[in-house]
């Protein structure tokens, strides 16, 4: 429950209000101007604060350390008054706030002329994610937008720059929810890309919010993005990095996200027309699950449930060797299967993509939302995974699952069968090595743990449940989660015992 106290603090306000407007008529900021921006209505130590017209709130992105005397030094517009009881705040002030706290209300008055609003400000310790914009967000195309994102820690600069931005995501998008997929650019041209780090530690020009609007833990796929990339070393278990934080969208603050890097042919290295990068993007009535084969590939960027990502395929079309591979795994002789397939598939990579798979039950990604890479110096297919909201006991329509399935398609069900190079000895061997340290129960309990434990430390779940009439709890999926990953765990030692 919000509790409140009283503060002392400052805002910047674009508008400056006449004197008998109704109160439920003030607006403390005007609507996005020609360059796009939104003028922050409040700023403490240089960092802004983010306002949400709906509720009349304001929050600000702070470290729990930082939380602690808090002494910000305050800037006000010269049009805006701030009056904290019958105390009036000016431009400049240091504010000697104390401890502050996540999850308590800290009351303000602002006044201009005539014109009185009271608002509230809350601290979180979460990023802050801004975008503001005169253009609505689609599908397609990608519009030109303004984003500032502000940190917790208090020496880390906040970012600002011009995005291109989009709705992204297929049955996503038909949650009122929205997932975004957005490119950082040099200025408001959306054809110019500029490479940042938004989060992690790598540069990238392609961005992704993911609403994980099916989870209610919010943090399935980055946690599992974790999981993936501590099995093994960058190049051979590529993985996207991403952030929980907060959204607000023109002064309308819409909850909780993962701010993620998306994969692009810089990222993981791609070059020339001989790499190769497909993603099964629909299941094509059982081609990526390697039912069936077909000769007779089309002209164009989608084939059977395939996208190509790279090359760029309004440059050049490359399907021959997911052609050649699929070729392999449904028509080949056992012979020729068994002689060949290692040739054409990397094989450490492909264990760990099925044990991967299986410890998070991900039943939407053995045949969809995965992508295959081929770098042509090496010559071997690797397996990506992708979109792992649905997973760790959850289907991908946001119901619970038992803790019993096993999950393959034709490939490794033909790779189980005919054994080649002891895949079945060796795929056991590297489960109950990773059951040590990537796969130990207390491991992986404590990925869950400490990322929901966030969450719930800064409020948002709270708002969360507000604007989108929900009633999510984290903390219940957490108690889910610690139930069924050692119920998976036990289930999953049993079957690769006799594997």
């Amino acid at each position: 429950m919000k509790t409140r106290g009283i503060i002392g603090f400052g805002v910047c306000i674009l508008l400056i209000f006449c004197s008998g407007c109704y109160r439920e008529d003030i607006r403390l900021t005007a609507n996005p101007d020609d360059n796009q921006r939104i003028e922050a209505l409040l700023v403490l130590n240089g960092k802004a604060c983010f306002y949400d017209e709906n509720s009349h709130s304001l929050r600000y992105s702070l470290t729990k350390e930082a939380c602690n005397n808090f002494m910000p030094v305050v800037t006000l517009s010269p049009y805006v008054r701030l009056f904290v009881g019958t105390n009036e705040i000016k431009n400049g002030d240091t504010l000697v706030l104390g401890d502050v706290a996540y999850k308590q209300e800290y009351a303000l008055r602002l006044i201009a002329g005539n014109d009185t609003i009271d608002a509230g400000l809350m601290f979180t310790p979460l990023p802050i994610v801004c975008i503001s914009s005169q253009f609505e967000v689609s599908d397609d195309p990608k519009m030109p937008a303004f984003i500032e994102i502000a940190y917790p820690e208090p020496e880390k600069p906040s970012y600002r720059g011009y995005i291109g931005i989009e709705y992204r995501g297929a049955t996503s998008q038909l949650f009122p929810k929205k997932c975004y997929g957005f490119n950082t650019l040099e200025n408001q041209d959306i054809k110019v890309y500029k490479n940042v780090c938004l989060t992690g530690n790598r540069p990238n020009y392609t961005w992704i919010l993911d609403a994980a609007f099916i989870d209610p833990a919010r943090v399935r796929n980055r946690v599992s993005f974790g999981v993936w990339a501590g099995m093994g070393i960058s190049t051979t278990h590529q993985a996207i990095q991403g952030q929980a934080v907060e959204l607000f969208r023109n002064l309308q603050h819409q909850g909780l996200y993962s701010l993620n890097e998306n994969f692009n042919s810089e990222v993981l290295g791609l070059s020339g027309s001989d790499d190769v990068l497909y993603k099964a993007v629909d299941w094509g009535n059982g081609a990526t699950l390697f039912e069936f084969a077909n000769e007779n590939f089309p002209m164009s960027f989608y084939w059977d449930g395939w996208e190509q990502k790279h090359p760029d395929p309004e440059a050049f079309i490359a399907w021959e060797p997911l052609r050649d591979l699929r070729r392999l795994v449904v028509e080949s002789s056992d012979a020729e299967f068994v002689a060949k397939v290692w040739e054409y598939i990397d094989m450490d990579n492909c264990i760990d993509y099925f044990l991967f798979l299986n410890l998070s039950s991900a039943f939407d990604n053995c045949g969809k939302n995965i992508f295959l890479m081929r770098y042509t110096r090496e010559g071997k297919f690797r397996m990506i995974p992708w979109d792992l909201d649905g997973s760790w006991g959850l289907f991908w329509d946001g119901s619970h699952v038992a803790h019993t399935a096993i999950i393959s398609n034709k490939l490794y069900d033909r790779l189980y069968a005919l054994n080649p190079d002891s895949y079945r000895e060796k795929t056991k061997q590297r489960w109950f090595e990773l059951r040590q340290d990537v796969f130990a129960e207390e491991r992986l309990r404590g990925l869950f743990g400490a990322a929901i434990d966030t969450v719930e430390l800064s409020g948002v779940v709270e708002e969360e449940n507000r604007i989108w009439h929900l009633n999510i709890s984290p903390a219940d999926e957490k108690a889910y989660l610690n139930e069924w990953i050692p119920q998976r765990l036990a289930f999953l030692d049993l079957y690769f015992s006799w594997y």
